[in-house]
Formats: structure tokens, C-alpha cells, sequence
């Protein structure tokens, strides 16, 4: 079976390195849509946008090494196997009590769900804006948690 491809079409959908074009070439891009001008092609993937005239299709689609869909890992186990647990502890969660910004920072997210999911359009940037914050606020409460944790560990020494 032939990896090659002959129009940006064809490329939809698969995964592929840029040989020469990328000196490192350890990058692999999924094509995920094809817009096309006048002048002008644009391949879009998942981590960047290409922009051909419509001479370097050829060239670009000669110098790329399509990527072969990778299966996913499956463990071969008998009917009566099953794979360890790696935590067999359960931690009772109902002694958290969930602070007052995660609290407002909830609702925000579910209130600007509900109005994108109504097709509110103006409020998708507005949206985007409380996921960054939100986001923002996750990661903080991250570092803290680690913070704690290495502090827990030192005293244990």
C-alpha cells in the first residue's frame, strides 16, 4: 500500500513529518482541514497552518513521510488476568470542602458553557477568557499541592 499522496486532499486526516523542511524533523502534524484561494492553498493540522502557492503543493507533498496510524497498546492477558491496580487505597473525599473561589470559579465555567451551548456567539471570547483564568487558577493550586507535598516529605526525613 502506497503512503503517497497527491493533493492536499488526500492528506486530510493522516499524520505526517516534514522531511527536509524541518531540520529536526521530529515533529508529526494531523491534517485537519484544506482551504483554498484564488492564489493560494492552506493546509490546516493541528499544531500550525501552511500556506502554499499553488507551484510548491507538489514539491511539499513529494518531501513529506506520511506517518502510519499507530495502534493502541492492548495487553495481552488471559480471560481470567486483569492488570494490577496501581492504588488500591480510596480516599473519602467527603471531608473536602470546596473553597469559595473554586466555588465561583465553577459557576462562571458552567454559566459560560450554558451560553455557548445556547449558540451565544458573542460569548465565546468572553468564555475563552474565563477558561484561561480558570486554567491559571488549576495550575497555581497545582504548585501548591506540590509545595505541600515536598514539604510533607522533608519533614519526614
Amino acid at each position: 500500500m502506497s503512503n503517497k499522496v497527491t493533493t492536499l486532499e488526500q492528506l486530510k486526516g493522516k499524520i505526517f513529518k516534514l522531511g527536509q523542511f524541518e531540520p529536526s524533523n521530529n515533529r508529526e502534524f494531523k491534517a485537519t482541514d484544506v482551504k483554498y484561494t484564488t492564489t493560494s492553498s492552506v493546509l490546516f493540522t493541528d499544531k500550525r497552518t501552511f500556506n502554499f502557492l499553488k507551484s510548491e503543493i507538489r514539491n511539499f507533498l513529494n518531501l513529506i513521510e506520511i506517518i502510519e496510524a499507530k495502534e493502541p497498546f492492548k495487553a495481552n492477558l488471559n480471560d481470567n488476568e486483569s492488570l494490577p491496580s496501581t492504588n488500591n487505597k480510596k480516599i473519602n473525599l467527603s471531608v473536602f470542602e470546596p473553597t469559595e473561589t473554586q466555588l465561583k470559579t465553577q459557576k462562571a465555567l458552567t454559566d459560560m458553557l450554558d451560553k455557548v451551548l445556547a449558540g451565544d456567539k458573542d460569548a465565546i471570547p468572553q468564555a475563552k477568557a474565563v477558561c484561561d483564568i480558570a486554567n491559571t487558577m488549576v495550575n497555581m493550586e497545582k504548585s501548591q499541592i506540590q509545595l505541600m507535598q515536598l514539604a510533607i516529605k522533608s519533614n519526614k526525613k
